[in-house]
Order: C-alpha cells, then structure tokens, then sequence
C-alpha cells in the first residue's frame, strides 16, 4: 500500500515536472515569436511616424516596437522627442545595450555632453562587455582626441569579442592617429591573422603603409585589398584618395572612373571624381 503510493506520487511528480517545463518552454518561446513578429513589423523604414505610433500603443511593453519609435525620432532629428522615446525603450530593456545607445545618441544630439557620458559610464557599469557600448566609448574618446581612454575601451573590445574584427582594425586606426604606427603595426599584425580577408583588416594595412611613408607599399596594400575584396566600393576610394595625396590625378580619375561602372548608385564615388576631375582640370599643362 505504502510502496504503491510512493510510486503514484513519484508519477504525480514526474508529469508535473514534465508539464511545468513543457508549460514554460511553449510560453516563452510564444513570447518570443509574438516580439520577433513585432521587431519584423518595425524594421520596416517606410512605416510612418503614425503607424509607429499605433504599434506602439498596441504593444507599450514591447521593446522592439520602443526601439522603433526611437530611432525614427533620431532619424528624423526629433532631439527631444527621441529621447523621451529612447529613455522608455531602455526603462523597458534596461539590459539591451542599443537602449542606452540610443539614449546616448539622443543626449549627445542636444549638447547634453556631461548627461550623455554619465549615461554611457552608467551603462557600462551595467554592461561593461557589450560591443555597441565599448565601440560607442572608443569613438567618444576618440572624438575628445582622449587616446588613452579610447585605446583601453578598444583593448576591452579585443578582450571581450576576439571574434569581432572592430577592436583590433579600429585598434590599428586609433594609434595611427594618436601617432603610434610600430604599436599600430603589432595590432595589425594580430588582426591580420585573424581577419586575413576583412576588407577592414587589408586596408588598415595600406592605411598604415602610408603613415610610414612607403608610397609603393601602400599601393600594393591597396591592390591586395581590392584583388580580394573589390565587391567594396570605399577600398576605391580610398586608393583613389591616396593618389590625390600623391599628386597623381590622371591615375587618380582612371580609378574612379572603373569604380564607376563597377558601382553606378555609389554616390560617394560620382562625388569623389567629380572632385578629381576639378583636381586634374586645375593641374598646370607640362611644359613644351
């Protein structure tokens, strides 16, 4: 008697157990798939600021409808409206790094300096290995020309995400602008071997090529870079803006002029020759 009733409340046990997991995954992943559906319907950048709006009154609580609504105030350069937007987005994930980016980015877009690095040190101190908020650390400091400060938030960035090529190519330009190139070159290197076919990587090298002042290396980097990676039209532009340094304007507007029609809709490459072209036209004739 006794044993037989262990053995039903053991049964009783076993398919509550069973059913309270089966309950929980069914419930979450519901959950999940209603928030997918909605950051689906969100993503889409020709939704109005009005059906935002209602999808946003739809589901208040959903903080991919919140990331929505704050990001087409930030598009539409709506200062304080995106920040209220961004602020309610974070209060309603406060663990989504991109919240307290926004917010940031809001803060900063109204000349809230001081408000804006207190909320970018508050989230860090919340999520000190998010990527999007190192990144975001890095390029304040960057900006403030604080190379200290910036190379150690790439450092944590390496660190933290040595999958990600951004730590260590934004490494490289960071210390070419602090004016480090053999410390540059050590980073390179490390990003060389991880990344050997990032276009990110390969131009770091021409980039630091040229800090060197080897003007033939820095063209090869180039090459080397666009023969593995020439579906990226800004290598172009960046090996057609190192011959304009150099002075070599018809080499200069050939490039372009292939990028072109490689790149029709590129419309930083139609500028950039137009600008060449200007440069060439102005070039003094050779002497007879």
């Amino acid at each position: 008697m006794i044993l037989n009733l262990l053995i039903a409340s053991a049964a009783a046990l076993m398919w509550g157990g069973i059913y309270f997991l089966f309950y929980r995954r069914y419930r979450n992943g519901t959950k999940r798939s209603a928030e997918m559906i909605i950051a689906e319907q969100a993503a889409a950048l020709a939704w109005s600021e009005e059906q935002l709006g209602k999808l946003v009154r739809q589901h208040p609580a959903s903080p991919a409808a919140l990331r929505a609504y704050a990001e087409r105030a930030l598009k539409d350069q709506s200062w304080p409206e995106a920040l209220r937007r961004a602020e309610a987005y974070r209060d309603a994930a406060p663990r989504d790094g991109h919240a307290w980016n926004l917010v940031v980015r809001a803060l900063r877009a109204q000349k809230q300096e001081a408000e804006a690095e207190a909320a970018l040190a508050k989230a860090l101190r919340r999520l000190p290995k998010n990527f999007e908020l190192l990144q975001m650390c890095a390029h304040a400091a960057r900006d403030r020309q604080d190379w200290p400060q910036a190379l150690a938030a790439l450092e944590k960035l390496r660190r933290s995400h040595p999958d990600r090529h951004e730590g260590y190519t934004g490494g490289v330009d960071m210390l070419l602008r602090a004016g480090e190139p053999e410390a540059a070159r050590a980073v390179l290197a490390e990003a060389l071997r991880r990344f050997p076919d990032r276009p990110e990587a390969l131009a770091c090298a021409a980039r630091l090529a040229e800090r060197l002042d080897t003007p033939e290396e820095t063209l090869r980097q180039w090459d080397i870079a666009i023969a593995r990676c020439g579906q990226n039209w800004w290598l172009y532009a960046g090996k057609a803006a190192f011959l304009g340094r150099q002075g070599r304007h018809d080499a200069q507007v050939a490039l372009l002029r292939e990028a072109k029609s490689y790149f029709p809709a590129a419309r930083e490459i139609g500028a950039a020759l137009e600008k060449a072209e200007t440069a060439l036209g102005d070039k003094p004739a050779p002497a007879a």
